[in-house]
């Protein structure tokens, strides 16, 4: 790379390190050549394969100047790591593993955990679950995957959807937990409203009303297989006048605490 061409980082000027290390979009970025080895066996085994008498005082790197000085962060005990982007994070993992420092894989996958308020019994969510099953797949983190399939499965249609690569066959494997959801619910449904009986001319209007609208919530159960889908038809229906069944509100209720759990576990890969 023709040295006209380069541009020194802000983060990493000269003086800071005794190692030149220069992206693929012409940024040179100084580094202590003992923190590379320290922090990454790649780079410690370069340096010992080319041997004291030949140590080169540069690389250039197939990474853009951006995955570098996020990858550098993490070697460096002076520098801030920078907030996690979703946008950035794939070359960044994907160097990090080229590199071997599984530490960035780590904070990455606490990162993505939030914590949520709410009555579920599992407090936590990841952001962005698509994109975290699809870069869980591409490294190999399972636990990261399944936490994702956990969100993924009750999430709305809408939201299965990155611009990420990754394994067709687990993507399958959500399709396959999500209809086993819509199922499981569809049957929940069903079997309630077969129960009841259809004979009493009292509450054959109020049947009605609940038959109408049971149609409705299973529609949108196959859009999104969750607990949200029915506390959003919480006034789907009213009270047999007779008490021959019960108002929505109540059968839900009488539901939540099973639809809770079942969503907080987490399925196998």
């Amino acid at each position: 790379m023709a040295t006209s061409t380069l541009t020194v980082s802000t983060s990493f000027p000269e003086g800071h390190g005794d190692f030149k290390l220069i992206s693929s979009d012409g940024v040179t970025f100084h580094f202590p050549r003992y923190l590379l080895c320290l922090m990454s066996p790649s780079f410690e085994g370069m340096f010992d394969v080319i041997g004291n008498d030949a140590q080169p005082q540069e690389l250039n790197m197939v990474e853009n100047s951006t995955t570098v000085d996020q990858f550098l962060r993490f070697l460096d005990p002076r520098m801030k790591v920078l907030p996690l982007d979703f946008e950035t994070v794939a070359p960044l993992l994907e160097t990090a593993r080229k590199y071997e420092v599984p530490k960035i894989l780590e904070w990455w996958e606490e990162q993505v955990v939030v914590k949520v308020d709410g009555i579920a019994p599992d407090k936590t969510s990841l952001r962005k679950p698509m994109a975290c099953l699809a870069l869980a797949s591409r490294f190999d983190l399972p636990n990261t995957a399944r936490l994702a399939f956990r969100d993924l499965v009750k999430a709305p249609s809408k939201d299965l959807i990155t611009d990420i690569r990754f394994e067709s066959q687990l993507f399958c494997r959500l399709i396959q937990l999500r209809e086993e959801r819509v199922a499981w619910f569809v049957n929940k449904i069903t079997t309630y409203h077969n129960a009841i009986s259809t004979d009493c001319r009292s509450c054959y209007v109020s049947h009605d009303q609940l038959s109408r609208a049971l149609r409705t919530i299973v529609t949108d159960i196959g859009k999104e297989p969750s607990w949200a889908t029915l506390n959003r038809h919480m006034a789907a229906w009213k009270a047999c006048p007779v008490n021959h069944f019960y108002a929505s509100q109540t059968v839900f209720n009488s539901w939540q605490k099973e639809i809770l759990e079942l969503e907080s576990s987490l399925p196998t890969l």
